[in-house]
């Protein structure tokens, strides 16, 4: 899957994709719209749905797959989104999604930077893997 970490002025991912055939490649798993930025962990069809939805005023899309988990930075805070598109709004400092999750959360509470976080999920586990990609909020 992913390790998708935000805090309320950067977003950093993985780039480990598994595809077709069990393949493993690198790909984008953050991108930039509006003044949001979107990091999605799970089906790619529905990271496509949603990324093309998010910020329009269409009615929220179905997904044929419940494998997703998207998190939202924007300059009025952070935000998880899952398959059903419902908002959360994140009250903590920072925030992780994605199978790499819960180690990049461990490592956040225990005081490491989000690459730091995102370089230990990569090494526990085999859904992440490097290069480390960066987004940062743009300021006006």
């Amino acid at each position: 899957m992913t390790t998708i970490v935000a805090n309320k002025q950067r977003m950093l991912s993985d780039s480990r994709v598994s595809g077709n055939n069990n393949r493993i490649y690198e790909a984008p798993k953050l991108y930039r719209k509006g003044d949001a930025i979107i990091g999605c962990a799970g089906d790619n069809d529905a990271i496509e749905t949603f990324v093309k939805w998010y910020g329009t005023k269409k009615k929220k899309p179905l997904f044929k797959s419940d494998s997703f988990d998207a998190l939202v930075l924007t300059p009025q805070g952070l935000y998880t989104y899952d398959e059903t598109c419902s908002r959360d709004f994140i009250l903590g400092e920072f925030h992780a999604i994605g199978s790499g999750g819960d180690a990049a959360l461990g490592a956040l509470f225990m005081g490491a930077d989000l690459e730091t976080a995102v370089k230990i999920a990569c090494k526990v586990d085999k859904y992440s893997g490097e290069p480390i990609q960066v987004m940062e909020l743009e300021h006006a």
